[in-house]
């Protein structure tokens, strides 16, 4: 298992989840700053996780080399925190070329 996108989730059902490279992304495609959702990540599994169990599964799946308390999808891709991957908007997050796991 390992994390595919950023995402955010609304907290009351349906739980609609937003993904994208970044949480910036996810909220303007919910057009919103709404109080009423979560920030999280999307495994590769399809199953919403929080920002604290995203920060395991990457560090266990190797996307990031430290463990942190908490993920931040910058974490994954920005150059300045030593992030190893790009970003499609269908498949997720996937290794630079170029780059070892």
């Amino acid at each position: 298992m390992k994390i595919a996108h950023a995402a955010i989730r609304e907290k009351n059902s349906p739980y609609k989840i937003f993904m994208g490279k970044c949480h910036r992304d996810c909220f303007l495609k919910y057009h919103t700053m709404n109080p009423n959702v979560e920030d999280g990540f999307v495994t590769d599994e399809g199953n919403f996780v929080t920002c604290k169990t995203a920060a395991l599964v990457a560090f266990l799946a190797g996307q990031v080399d430290n463990f942190e308390d908490s993920l931040y999808s910058e974490m994954l891709w920005s150059p300045q925190n030593n992030g190893k991957h790009d970003y499609n908007p269908e498949t997720g997050y996937f290794l630079k070329t170029g780059e070892q796991k």
